[in-house]
C-alpha cells in the first residue's frame, strides 16, 4: 500500500507542484488586505444575492457593477449571500483555490487526449498556467472568472474523451455540456461567441432546421430561461438585462485593447466597441465554417484571437493564456529531454515566453514606480508603457512563424 501511494505521489508530483504555485499566489494575494477578507469583485455578487431575497427588481438599480445575468445573483442567493460576508468571503475564497486547482487538472487531462505524452512538457504548460499576476488578481478581487474557465476547460475534455473512446453524445451529454455553458454565459456574457462557435461545430448550414439540431437549440434556450426565471417573474428586469451590453461598455470601454491602456483613453470608445464586436462576429463567423478544425484549436484559436482585438481580454487573460497555448500544442515536438526540446521548439518556447510574460507582469506600473522612482521619468515610463505590446507582438509573430515554417503540415491538417 505505501509503495502504490508512493508511485501515485511520484506519478503526479508535476501536478501537485502546479497546486503549490496556485496556493502561494492565494495566500500572497490576502497580504495586500493583511489577511482581512474585504474582497471587492466578490461583494458585488454578494449583495446581488440578497437583492434577490430583498427586491429583486433593484437587481441592477442597486447595484451598478453587477454586470452577470440574474442566474449567477441566484445561485448566491441561496448559497453565499445567506452566510455573513466575512464567512461568505472566506468561504468563496476557498472554493476559487479549489476552482484553479480543479481547472488545471481538466488542462492536464486535455493535454493528454491531445497528445501531449510527456509529463515534463505537460509540467512546462501546467507552471505557465500557474503563476503570474493574472492568477494572483482572481484571489486579489475573488474573482468569478475560473467559474467560467472550468466550465468551458471542462467541456473541452469531455470533447476529446468522446471523441478518443468513440462514445455517442447521447441527449444526457448534451443537457450537461449545453447547460454548463449556458450558466458560464450567464456569468460572463461576452463568451457567447464561444457558445455560437460550440453548437455550430457539429451542424452543417444545411442541417439547421433538423430536428436533431432543434433539440440541442430548445435545450440552450430552455436552459437559458430556467437558469434566469426570475426575469419571467419580474419583467421589468428585461430592460435591465438587455442593457447589460451598454453597462458593459461604459464601465470596461477605455479598456479597449488592454496592451494600449496605459498611454491614454479612448474618445471614441463606443465606435471602437462596435468594431471590436463586429471583427469578432467575424472571426467567430469564420472559425464556424472552418469545418477542418476540432473544437479545442477553435476555441484556442478565438482566445489567441482575442487578446488581440477583445475589450475584455485584460479581464479574461486568466483563460485566454490557457486556452492560447492549446495553439501550440499543434506545432510541438516532444523529447524526452528538455534540452531537446528547446532545441526543436525554439518558436514554441518564445511563444510561451511571452505568454508568461503575460502573465507575471505586474497590473499596476504604479508596481513599478513604488521600487525604482525613476521609471516613472522621461523616457523610462514610455518603455515601461511598451511591456504589453512588446510580449502581445512576441506572441503573434512567433504563431504566424509557425504557421508559415509549418504550412505544409497546416495545409495537410487543418
Amino acid at each position: 500500500m505505501y509503495k502504490i501511494r508512493k508511485d501515485l505521489f511520484k506519478d503526479n508530483l508535476y501536478l501537485i507542484i502546479s497546486f503549490v504555485c496556485l496556493i502561494l499566489w492565494a495566500i500572497y494575494s490576502l497580504t495586500y488586505y493583511n489577511f482581512n477578507f474585504n474582497h471587492w469583485d466578490f461583494k458585488h455578487r454578494y449583495y446581488a444575492g440578497k437583492t434577490l431575497w430583498e427586491n429583486p427588481t433593484n437587481l441592477y438599480r442597486d447595484n451598478p457593477l453587477y454586470f452577470e445575468f440574474p442566474a449567477f445573483a441566484s445561485v448566491f442567493a441561496i448559497s453565499l449571500s445567506l452566510l455573513p460576508l466575512y464567512l461568505a468571503d472566506f468561504t468563496y475564497f476557498i472554493i476559487n483555490v479549489l476552482l484553479a486547482i480543479l481547472f488545471n487538472i481538466e488542462f492536464n487531462r486535455v493535454l493528454r487526449f491531445m497528445d501531449v505524452k510527456n509529463k515534463k512538457i505537460r509540467f512546462i504548460f501546467l507552471l505557465i498556467i500557474s503563476n503570474g499576476f493574472i492568477i494572483y488578481r482572481q484571489f486579489w478581487l475573488n474573482n468569478f472568472k475560473l467559474i467560467v474557465g472550468l466550465i468551458l476547460i471542462f467541456i473541452i475534455r469531455r470533447e476529446l474523451q468522446v471523441r478518443e473512446e468513440d462514445l455517442v453524445k447521447n441527449l444526457k451529454y448534451h443537457i450537461i455540456n449545453y447547460g454548463l455553458f449556458v450558466f458560464a454565459i450567464c456569468v460572463f456574457p461576452p463568451f457567447v461567441f464561444l457558445l455560437l462557435i460550440y453548437l455550430f461545430n457539429d451542424i452543417s448550414f444545411k442541417d439547421l432546421f433538423k430536428l436533431d439540431n432543434f433539440k440541442k437549440y430548445l435545450i440552450i434556450i430552455s436552459n437559458f430561461l430556467l437558469q434566469n426565471i426570475i426575469v419571467l417573474i419580474y419583467p421589468s428586469l428585461i430592460i435591465d438585462v438587455f442593457s447589460l451590453y451598454l453597462r458593459f461598455n461604459k464601465e470596461w470601454g477605455p479598456m479597449l485593447f488592454f496592451y494600449l491602456k496605459e498611454f491614454r483613453y479612448y474618445e471614441e470608445k463606443n465606435l471602437l466597441v462596435t468594431i471590436m464586436v463586429i471583427v469578432l462576429s467575424l472571426l467567430t463567423l469564420m472559425i464556424i465554417l472552418n469545418k477542418r478544425w476540432d473544437i479545442e484549436y477553435k476555441f484556442a484559436y478565438f482566445c489567441f484571437f482575442s487578446i488581440f482585438i477583445n475589450m475584455y481580454a485584460w479581464r479574461t487573460l486568466v483563460i485566454l493564456v490557457p486556452f492560447t497555448l492549446m495553439v501550440l500544442v499543434r506545432f510541438l515536438q516532444e523529447h524526452d529531454k528538455i534540452s531537446e526540446f528547446l532545441k526543436t521548439n525554439k518558436i514554441i518556447v518564445i511563444a510561451m515566453l511571452s505568454l508568461v510574460g503575460l502573465s507575471m507582469m505586474p497590473e499596476y506600473k504604479f508596481t513599478f514606480y513604488k521600487y525604482a522612482p525613476m521609471l516613472a521619468t522621461y523616457p523610462y515610463y514610455i518603455i515601461l508603457s511598451l511591456r504589453w505590446i512588446f510580449f502581445v507582438s512576441i506572441l503573434g509573430i512567433s504563431i504566424l512563424i509557425l504557421h508559415l515554417r509549418y504550412r505544409h503540415y497546416i495545409e495537410n491538417d487543418i
